[in-house]
């Protein structure tokens, strides 16, 4: 079976578009850009580690603030890019949405490299 990391979701059109996984003790940023040339998302998220430090409730969405704002405010802050997955790898389980952790182990280990 696939682990499974649970994710807080931030931001909801469609399917999660924003949201925060603390997973192995890093925290992860994954978004899913708007694209305004075909007015639609695109169909994989940016996955963003964040800096050590960062805490679950820093993820509160302002009053009023948009996705892209969001994403402009903590991508601006973010340890680095790490890649895209497919918006297929989030699912709906029960009562909570889940991402596989698969590729958030595997960019871990990248990015520890020397």
């Amino acid at each position: 079976m696939t682990d499974l990391a649970p994710i807080n979701l931030l931001y909801f059109c469609d399917g999660p578009r924003v949201f925060h996984v603390r997973h192995n003790g890093r925290h992860f940023l994954i978004y899913c850009r708007f694209d305004d040339r075909g007015d639609d998302y695109v169909d994989e998220y940016a996955v963003y580690l964040l800096p050590p430090g960062v805490r679950d409730d820093d993820f509160a969405v302002r009053p009023g603030e948009s996705a892209r704002a969001f994403h402009e405010r903590w991508v601006g802050m973010a340890a680095s890019w790490l890649g895209t997955i497919p918006f297929d790898m989030s699912r709906f389980e029960g009562s909570y949405w889940y991402v596989d952790a698969a590729f958030l182990d595997e960019a871990a280990r990248l990015e520890d490299r020397p």
